[in-house]
């Protein structure tokens, strides 16, 4: 086994060969010199395969590096034709696929890609245009997710927005394979000389407590990404890459995508909308054994979905990994998983503010829960207080990350924002370092649950919870409480055609978990759980469900006596969690909202009472 690197053992990396410093091992100065070095050799080598409808028998689509270098040029050409130069920023709103890539890539050439989430609601959708200051829009056909209406709906809410469209031709959309084509493929038809330094991407973020934000990810930043992920997963140009993974996402855009063809590798993009695609899970192991893939990256969720396929008798021989990130999975996943496959199964840490935080090794990983040390030139902190001294190892506490694939900060924002004084990155993640440098990430520092001022860690509610036969997948959260100020709660979504009742779950969860106060105050069954737009569990949804619960059976009461006719939980960037009542129409706002902060008093829920004909009190 090579030795771990950590920040505490450079020698161990200059003893391996490593370069002294990232500005000797730089691969090259830009995204694009790095793609169009790597897709100038073997022209004719498949570099992107498409599944376009997520049945391996159906067919596929693919194009070779020399004509997806061609396609990347055109798009740069256009875009640098429109006025686009650096700190100029393009948005798209593609689905998965040969032209989100050679948009993307060729936008980062000309000037700033700023990829979009197609489930994002228009306002947000709007605010991110806005901000990032694009002038372009170039929008493909996702009709599950209603992206041409949100498209035409943003170019007639901001001004000087040009909205281009790609594929089938689509009324007040120019058509931009037809705009390409009057543009040279063969080279770049401007000067520009880009710094690593310069802005590549503005990434948005999750948009948990509000808005989302636009992280500015470097040249650097995915130059080193790529540098420090192919050596750590031994990409080579004979590996099949296995992506279902969106591009508006650092994992799909960079991880899955940059990565892999930066080294020659084939990428399979597995559908256009990825997993939201239902004929996904059932053929995945087909897809698997057709294509010979090598490589797949799975969150969680998914990753225990899979593991529950009944094996067909597919060769899976050529799977060497499966790396599983996005959040910390439970060990039951990883089981069942290694049951399935005898690919490594590994964990991996990062976050769109850090491409490549940590990184195992091939033949290094020793316990597959680990995240691996630090990437080369990269260094790893876990303080009980961000603005405090280092712990020792095998203390947990909040992970902090400083080194070259942190990003620049968030646009629009103040520079220091989400760092330290001293300049490393808040990660918002729990976890512990053992002797070796191994980095174990155990959750979310603001997924910790506060019962009377002792911190309950979710994750061991969860892995009891996914333990139990009947469970596909669940998470822990906190509900509001008044004497204890926050209890467990736990959401749950069964196995297709499994029965279970809320209590025998309970029972199962309490006889397990590490402590008593863990043991969950209530279960509560869904048909499935809230995930974001790459398939994490979106634990603010239910939190806000697990307030509205408790509010609900606070002012049952007055819902009986036909006080009050409505109640929802949202959550508001500067008040907390919200409790949206509406009064009944013969009483007024003022004359019920006393009565509702009279029974919500106790409790972290700010109660705003409504009229149906008039005002909030």
């Amino acid at each position: 086994m090579q030795d771990p690197v950590s920040r505490t053992n450079v020698r161990a990396l200059d003893a391996a060969g490593m370069p002294a410093s990232w500005e000797a091992a730089r691969p090259a100065r830009s995204t694009y010199e790095m793609l169009s070095r790597a897709w100038s050799r073997d022209g004719d080598r498949i570099a992107l395969t498409m599944i376009p409808t997520g049945n391996p028998d159906d067919g596929d689509i693919r194009i070779s590096r020399g004509r997806l270098l061609h396609k990347m040029n055109q798009a740069a050409n256009l875009f640098a034709s429109l006025g686009v130069g650096p700190g100029d920023s393009v948005a798209t709103l593609l689905p998965s696929g040969i032209d989100a890539v050679a948009i993307s890539y060729g936008a980062q050439a000309a000037g700033i890609v700023a990829p979009l989430n197609p489930l994002l609601r228009i306002a947000e959708l709007e605010h991110l245009i806005r901000l990032s200051g694009s002038r372009i829009l170039v929008a493909g056909s996702a009709p599950e997710f209603g992206t041409w209406d949100k498209a035409r709906e943003l170019a007639a809410r901001v001004p000087g927005l040009r909205l281009f469209s790609v594929g089938p031709a689509v009324a007040r959309a120019e058509d931009f394979d037809a705009a390409c084509s009057a543009f040279d493929g063969e080279r770049l038809a401007f000067a520009r000389e880009i710094r690593p330094s310069d802005i590549a991407a503005y990434i948005h973020t999750g948009g948990t407590t509000g808005m989302p934000k636009l992280a500015r990810i470097t040249h650097d930043n995915f130059l080193f990404g790529a540098w420090a992920q192919s050596r750590s997963w031994a990409f080579g140009e004979d590996d099949v890459i296995l992506s279902a993974l969106p591009l508006f996402h650092v994992s799909g855009l960079a991880t899955l995508a940059m990565v892999p063809l930066s080294v020659g590798a084939e990428v399979v993009f597995l559908s256009p909308s990825g997993f939201r695609n239902p004929q996904i899970v059932p053929n995945f192991w087909r897809i698997v054994e057709k294509y010979r893939g090598s490589f797949t990256a799975l969150v969680p969720t998914m990753a225990a979905t899979l593991a529950a396929i009944p094996s067909g008798g597919e060769d899976l021989s050529s799977l060497r990994t499966i790396m599983i990130g996005g959040s910390a999975p439970p060990v039951d996943t990883i089981r069942r998983l290694q049951a399935r496959v005898q690919a490594d199964i590994v964990v991996t840490f990062g976050q769109t503010e850090c491409l490549a935080g940590t990184g195992n090794r091939p033949g290094q990983v020793v316990d597959p829960m680990s995240s691996g040390p630090a990437a080369p030139f990269m260094q790893v902190a876990i303080r009980a207080r961000t603005d405090g001294p280092d712990l020792p190892a095998g203390q947990a506490g909040e992970i902090l990350l400083k080194g070259p694939a942190v990003f620049a900060g968030y646009k629009g924002r103040p520079p220091g924002e989400g760092r330290t004084a001293d300049g490393w990155l808040v990660t918002g993640d729990v976890g512990w370092m053992d002797e070796d440098g191994m980095l174990f990430v155990t959750g979310r520092s603001k997924d910790l649950i506060i019962r009377s001022g002792h911190n309950i860690d979710p994750r061991p509610i969860e892995e009891a919870g996914a333990s139990h036969p009947a469970v596909a997948a669940c998470a822990a959260v906190g509900a509001p409480d008044r004497y204890a100020g926050e209890l467990p709660v736990l959401y749950v979504a069964l196995r297709d055609g499994a029965e279970a009742t809320p209590e025998e779950i309970s029972a199962w969860v309490a006889e397990r978990v590490p402590e008593r106060p863990a043991a969950p105050k209530h279960v509560h069954i869904l048909p499935s759980l809230p995930v974001t737009g790459v398939g994490k569990v979106y634990k603010p949804a239910l939190r806000l469900d697990a307030a509205e619960r408790v509010a609900r059976r606070e002012l049952a009461g007055l819902v009986a006596e036909g006080t009050i006719e409505h109640i929802a939980a949202r959550l508001d960037d500067k008040r907390g969690v919200v409790i949206e009542v509406i009064a009944a129409p013969h009483l007024s706002a003022e004359a019920v909202q006393g009565r509702v902060e009279a029974l919500l008093a106790g409790l972290l829920l700010q109660p705003r009472v409504a009229s149906p004909y008039c005002c909030a009190a």
